[in-house]
């Protein structure tokens, strides 16, 4: 519709950015001291930021480190350098345990990025696209069918990441389970809420590589002009 503009990505961005601001100005001002397990974390990095690397709360069941490797070894991966991709997520994993499931994760989307365009299409239509569950099944034994004609490839580029998987499971086996500190308070049970969290993390992390670029867009301008007709007709009304 002539005169009606969608929002623009920088515009977008600075709503993103003032929402975060608003958000993290109410937190600190609801909860202005260390929450739960802030307590033990605060402490540890004033210790680094003093230059003391030696001094270690027992209470820490995790080694110091961000997921800066994660996305390094993510980048890696996409340029198809899987050796480094699997050697900077074996640092990941030194960091925090838990980093193992990224890996995991890398090397599923390296998998899918094996098949070319053509291929694509028969197991991962858009979500934009998806009219009924069946098509889910269908996605997935199309991907399977596709990684048994790219067999030796896929098992190439896989064993580095096999590789890390391996030893992670030779560490827990070494250790006795997956935490280094204190385990009374980090005892391994089924969290099947944590699934759906992960979901809608990878989800929303991933909406452009789901929907499409093209079939998003047309939904934002959907929804758009939805929103202009509706102001139109209540001011009318008005």
């Amino acid at each position: 519709m002539p005169g009606i503009s969608t929002p623009t990505p920088c515009l977008v961005t600075g709503l993103h950015l003032l929402a975060l601001v608003v958000i993290a100005a109410a937190w600190n001002k609801i909860v202005p001291h260390p929450y739960m397990d802030e307590i033990f974390h605060i402490p540890q990095a004033q210790r680094y930021c003093e230059g003391d690397f030696w001094t270690w709360d027992p209470k820490l069941t995790t080694p110091p480190g961000l997921t800066a490797f994660v996305l390094l070894s993510w980048l890696a991966s996409r340029k198809r350098y899987h050796l480094l991709a699997a050697l900077g997520s074996a640092v990941a994993v030194t960091f925090r345990q838990t980093n193992i499931i990224w890996a995991l994760f890398i090397l599923g989307t390296a998998l899918l990025n094996l098949s070319n365009a053509a291929e694509r299409r028969r197991y991962d239509p858009k979500a934009a696209f998806m009219n009924s569950p069946v098509q889910v099944i269908y996605a997935i034994t199309g991907f399977v069918r596709v990684m048994f004609t790219k067999l030796p490839t896929a098992v190439a580029m896989a064993i580095p990441y096999l590789g890390l998987l391996a030893g992670f499971s030779a560490f827990i086996k070494w250790n006795g389970g997956i935490v280094l500190g204190d385990r009374s308070n980090h005892v391994p049970i089924m969290h099947i809420v944590q699934l759906f969290y992960f979901a809608a993390f990878s989800a929303g992390m991933s909406i452009f590589a789901i929907l499409g670029a093209v079939p998003l867009a047309r939904l934002l301008r959907r929804i758009n002009l939805r929103y202009w007709r509706s102001y139109t007709r209540l001011d009318l009304s008005v």
